[in-house]
């Protein structure tokens, strides 16, 4: 086999950056929400390389929005209401030029998206290592070339986003650019079809000189916080339900189990024994 000269081979790494996050946009199901995929392929390419080439024809929900070349393609409907009539579908042809020109628009601005995304995209575009694209990249960029805006967004994206702006408040803009760098994720579909996401930080986040939130003043509560449970009477008044706002403005159980472990069966062991031994 010829063997590539420097620009060969660039054209050819550039190729299989492109063709990988489409492959990731696809195999993640990130387009799932927005668009159906027909004839997808991916395949080594045929210059001696380790790269791949990819493509796949889209048929967008929403075709009025869609900026990119559509054809019409008509076929045989197999759904079981319309099996056997003849129906035309509008569909996309989407290849590695596409995913360029939409990461084109994402790094341009011309197309809004979250400054972590754009950040991903400008440190993958850098080495051309698609390693660094998730799927919610992926997705930005498939829509990006594919109507040229984000329009239906993503609500791994918008998750994240406001996972940010919370940090943001409580913790500082410096702790937030942190996050931002070093946050991971992962979905697991559960039995109603909902996505349930796991989120990882890898800086301590009870460390007192990175956030604010305000430590609690009264000894009950200090007391709850360090051991979990206090020989002083309870100082807040206890609603209805038994729940009870601490001085941090955190609600917690009579028990001093904050709300949230409660939600989460995740009471703590001093209260899980105080119980036992209460009911013994």
């Amino acid at each position: 086999m010829t063997k590539l000269n420097w620009l060969e081979r660039k054209t050819a790494e550039r190729t299989g950056f492109y063709s990988s996050i489409l492959v990731d946009a696809i195999e993640s199901g990130a387009v799932g929400g927005w668009a159906y995929v027909r004839n997808y392929e991916w395949k080594d390419q045929d210059n001696g390389t380790n790269y791949i080439i990819a493509s796949a024809e889209f048929v967008p929900e929403d075709p009025e929005y869609v900026k990119a070349p559509m054809q019409q393609v008509f076929k045989w409907a197999i759904d079981e209401e319309d099996v056997g009539d003849l129906i035309k579908e509008k569909r996309v042809y989407v290849d590695h030029t596409l995913i360029r020109r939409g990461l084109n628009k994402v790094l341009s601005g011309e197309v809004k998206a979250s400054d972590w995304i754009v950040k991903a995209c400008k440190e993958a575009r850098k080495d051309y290592d698609a390693g660094l694209i998730d799927a919610v990249c992926a997705n930005v960029i498939l829509q990006a070339g594919v109507f040229e805006e984000n329009i239906y967004g993503n609500s791994m994206q918008d998750f994240i986003d406001d996972i940010q702006a919370v940090m943001q408040e409580h913790y500082g803009s410096d702790l937030n650019y942190v996050i931002g760098e070093h946050i991971w994720w992962k979905e697991d579909e559960d039995v109603d079809g909902y996505r349930n996401a796991t989120i990882t930080l890898t800086v301590n986040l009870d460390s007192k000189k990175h956030h604010d939130i305000p430590e609690p003043t009264e000894r009950f509560d200090i007391d709850i916080r360090d051991k979990g449970w206090s020989s002083l009477p309870n100082p807040h008044e206890i609603n209805s339900v038994g729940q009870y706002c601490d001085s941090t403005m955190t609600w917690r159980e009579s028990c001093g189990c904050s709300e949230a472990n409660v939600l989460d069966n995740r009471h703590r062991y001093i209260c899980i024994y105080l119980r036992k031994k209460e009911g013994s």
